[in-house]
C-alpha cells in the first residue's frame, strides 16, 4: 500500500515536471532585430521641449549682405545754390564769404569785384547757407539739388569692366609666341588703356560734384545812406525859401 502511494507521488511529480518545460519552451524569443532596435532607442537623445514664447533669432546679414543694402540706400546728390545780396562793402561781404568756406575746408572757383563762386564740403553748406544769408541785404536765393547716383555707379562699374578685361588681355600677352595676336592684344589693350582713362576722369568729376557743393554769392552795392539825405533834409525847405527871398 505505501509502495503505491509513492509511486503515485513520483508520477505526478514528473508529469508536474514535464508540463513546466514545455511552458518555457513555447515562450517568444528575443530577436537580434528587437534587441538592435531597443538599444538605438536608448542611445538616441531625448527631444526636448519646445520653448513656449520665443521665436528663432533671425539670421545676422552677412558683410556682402550689408555692403549691397548700403549702397541702395544711398544716394548720391550734388546740390548747388545761388545768393544774391546787396551790402555797403560789396568787397568786404565776399572776402568774408570766402574767409568762412575755407574754414569749413571749401575753396574759392573764382572771385570778381561782385561775385564769388564757392565749392563747400557738402556735409557743411546748408549751415554757411543760412549764414551767408546774414551777410547783407537778401535779392534773390535759390537751391537745386541734381541725383547723380545712377550716372555714378554707371561710370564705376565700366571702369571695373574696362580694368579687369585689361588686365586678363595681359595677361594673354604674356602667354602668347604668336606676333601676330601679340599685336593684337596690345593694340586693344591700348584701347582700353584710353578709355579707362576717360572714365577715372568722369569718375573724379562725380566725386567731386558728391563731395562739394557749389554756390555762387552776388553783391551789388549800396551807398552808406543812400536815400536818406533827401528824406531827411524835405523839412528844411523853408530855410531855402527863405535863402531864395
Amino acid at each position: 500500500m505505501n509502495l503505491r502511494w509513492i509511486s503515485a507521488v513520483a508520477l505526478l511529480c514528473l508529469l508536474a515536471a514535464c508540463a513546466a518545460a514545455n511552458r518555457e519552451s513555447y515562450a517568444p524569443s528575443r530577436g537580434d532585430g528587437a534587441v538592435a532596435a531597443e538599444a538605438a532607442a536608448s542611445a538616441r537623445p531625448a527631444p526636448t521641449a519646445p520653448r513656449l514664447g520665443v521665436a528663432a533669432a533671425p539670421r545676422a546679414p552677412t558683410q556682402s549682405g550689408r555692403a549691397v543694402a548700403n549702397a541702395a540706400a544711398e544716394r548720391r546728390v550734388h546740390y548747388e545754390g545761388t545768393i544774391k545780396l546787396r551790402a555797403t562793402q560789396p568787397q568786404r561781404v565776399l572776402e568774408q564769404a570766402s574767409d568762412w568756406v575755407r574754414e569749413a575746408g571749401g575753396y574759392v572757383e573764382s572771385l570778381t569785384a561782385q561775385r564769388v563762386i564757392l565749392q563747400i564740403p557738402a556735409a557743411r553748406f546748408r549751415p554757411l547757407y543760412d549764414r551767408l544769408l546774414g551777410l547783407g541785404e537778401v535779392l534773390d536765393k535759390s537751391l537745386s539739388a541734381r541725383d547723380v547716383t545712377e550716372e555714378f555707379l554707371d561710370v564705376e562699374l565700366r571702369l571695373a569692366q574696362a580694368k579687369a578685361t585689361r588686365d586678363r588681355l595681359l595677361a594673354l600677352v604674356q602667354k602668347t609666341d604668336d606676333r601676330k595676336e601679340k599685336l593684337r592684344l596690345l593694340r586693344e589693350v591700348e584701347r582700353l588703356s584710353t578709355e579707362i582713362e576717360l572714365l577715372e576722369t568722369q569718375m573724379a568729376r562725380l566725386r567731386s560734384l558728391i563731395e562739394y557743393s557749389r554756390l555762387t554769392l552776388n553783391v551789388e552795392g549800396r551807398k552808406a545812406f543812400e536815400g536818406h539825405p533827401a528824406r531827411e533834409l524835405r523839412g528844411f525847405d523853408w530855410i531855402n525859401a527863405l535863402a531864395a527871398d
